[in-house]
């Protein structure tokens, strides 16, 4: 078509340079032959076009096609690829041996929570290196919390199951029902905010003197306390050397003792309410459960020293009347010198425990029912009356030292606010 219009042009541009003149018979002819020619041009153009785009319709055609094959090939070769990765499984599988469980068993909780506490602990002494140097108190506690946490988790300890079945001959008057052992939880959980707060506080804050006043008897505790842990083994052990476990945990409850004193002569509202209430919920309520809750853990781990060196049933059951007798009387002594019913509750779960379990978990069907029944109604009932003085003790603090300081007794003494 194109070349048609340029000869188009050449002719036309001949003709406007020559002379016109009427045409002839002969110019006539020529004319016309020209016509001719042109129109064969633009046919044989024409198809020439047509021609190509036939074949560029054909080529779009061909890769279509391909593409098409390409997207089947790598399918087929995707799922080849799948099938030997599932026949290479079978495979190993059988020589496993049938063995489904994944190569490394995952972490057991125990572990995970040894890291954690490892993490923590870290993360504390890190972050005081980061403002200053730690206080040297400040390391001991992390460094006692961790040890601590982790000491607690090894397995293999008699209240791991490690006494075996009870028998007539170790029989046990004085055993908690389980779900009292819950009261670790709140306890490891608030030791941790505790351990976390003093080891972050900066000298001049009050928390850094309340961690400071309570730092050297709370690690000494924490550390007869991993010793419990190591001695309380079968392993470790034996029956009739009991006691030296239990003399470790009764000095965990001494020291323990000695940190919650402690707290006493500080002023924790010296910073104001909301911060002595911080200190109240964060610092004292974790020592005063864990320090009730060793006072009771130690009467425990005596009777069962009794039951497993196989003591007369009398003198288990003067042990198991002992240890209520001196629980109620360590709650009474302490809620009248501190004003803590905290520890006083803790007491009372514990006494509420034994009565609750009412000897079927050691004792129970070993013995006669009446030494039983005689521990079960003096637990309960000391469970009552401690519960009882623990909610009113507070108050009566208050209005003691009201009562002193207005002189109406002889013995006069300084007025001392109650913590609560």
């Amino acid at each position: 078509m194109a070349l048609s219009k340029i000869l188009l042009l050449a002719c036309s541009a001949t003709a406007l340079h020559e002379p016109r003149g009427p045409p002839g018979v002969s110019e006539l002819r020529s004319n016309g032959a020209e016509h001719s020619a042109l129109e064969g041009i633009s046919a044989a153009a024409y198809a020439w076009r047509r021609a190509a785009q036939q074949r560029r319709g054909a080529l779009e055609r061909a890769d279509v096609e391909l593409e098409g094959l390409s997207a089947a090939a790598y399918i087929t070769e995707l799922q080849r690829s799948h099938a030997e990765a599932r026949g290479n499984g079978a495979a190993l599988e059988g020589l496993r041996g049938g063995d489904a469980r994944p190569a490394q068993p995952p972490l057991s909780p125990k572990v995970v929570a040894a890291y954690a506490a490892a993490g923590l602990a870290t993360t504390a002494v890190r972050a005081a290196v980061a403002r200053r140097g730690p206080a040297p108190w400040q390391a001991a506690v992390a460094a006692c919390w961790t040890l601590n946490n982790v000491a607690v988790m090894v397995p293999g300890r008699y209240d791991g199951g490690g006494d075996g079945a009870p028998t007539a001959a170790t029989a046990n008057l004085l055993a908690p029902a389980g779900w009292a052992f819950a009261i670790w939880g709140p306890i490891f959980l608030g030791e941790c905010v505790t351990m976390l707060l003093v080891t972050a506080a900066d000298p001049g804050h009050p928390v850094f003197d309340v961690g400071a006043a309570i730092a050297a008897p709370w690690c000494a505790g924490t550390l007869c306390q991993v010793a419990w842990c190591g001695l309380f083994r079968p392993s470790v052990c034996g029956p009739g050397a009991l006691w030296i476990p239990s003399a470790a945990l009764a000095a965990t409850a001494f020291f323990l003792g000695k940190a919650h004193a402690a707290l006493q002569g500080l002023d924790l509202y010296a910073a104001g309410p909301l911060r002595g209430l911080r200190n109240d919920l964060l610092v004292r309520w974790p020592l005063s459960l864990h320090f009730a809750w060793v006072t009771c853990a130690t009467l425990v781990n005596i009777n069962k020293y009794l039951a497993l060196r196989g003591a007369d049933l009398r003198v288990k059951e003067a042990g198991a009347l002992g240890s209520v007798a001196v629980a109620a009387a360590a709650a009474a002594y302490v809620l009248r010198t501190t004003g803590d019913p905290l520890y006083g509750f803790v007491v009372a779960w514990a006494l509420a425990a034994v009565a609750a379990d009412g000897g079927r978990q050691a004792a129970r069907g070993l013995v006669p029912d009446a030494p039983i029944d005689r521990v079960v109604g003096a637990a309960k009932a000391a469970a009552v009356a401690v519960g009882a003085v623990a909610c009113v003790a507070p108050f009566a603090a208050d209005v003691a030292d009201a009562y002193h300081a207005r002189g109406s007794c002889a013995r006069r003494r300084p007025v001392r606010e109650s913590p609560w």
